[in-house]
């Protein structure tokens, strides 16, 4: 989805994108917290999109991290090392990034509507 033109606006589109691919990945988390064997993944967005912002106007973009394994919980018994309330947070934490993002482009959307609005009277 195409956010403007200036540098906020793909800085948007990379965060909405990215924060919707860690809800994914965080997701799956939940979904094998019984799963013997299983490891989370997690998407670390946030110093990439930190680095995007200080990018001169016209350098091309960074690549966009990839889903990575998180060996930060011990495995259980089972070998399964989802820690479900830890998940629980990251997801929580991620909705409130997406919805503060969403916000923004809903608000910038806002301000051209009512400046093609007003600019017809």
């Amino acid at each position: 989805m195409k956010i403007g033109t200036d540098k906020l606006g793909p800085w948007l589109e990379r965060a909405l994108d990215l924060s919707s691919q860690r809800h994914r990945a965080l997701s799956t988390n939940i979904a094998n917290v019984d799963t013997p064997d299983y490891t989370p993944k997690d998407v670390e967005f946030s110093t990439y999109l930190a680095r995007e912002l200080e990018r001169p106007e016209g350098a091309p973009a960074s690549r966009a991290p990839d889903e990575q394994y998180r060996t930060d919980v011990e495995p259980g018994i089972d070998g399964n090392r989802v820690d479900l309330d830890q998940e629980v947070v990251r997801m929580t934490s991620n909705r409130v990034f997406h919805e503060l993002a969403t916000e923004v482009v809903n608000r910038r959307l806002a301000l051209l509507r009512y400046s093609i609005d007003e600019g017809g009277r």
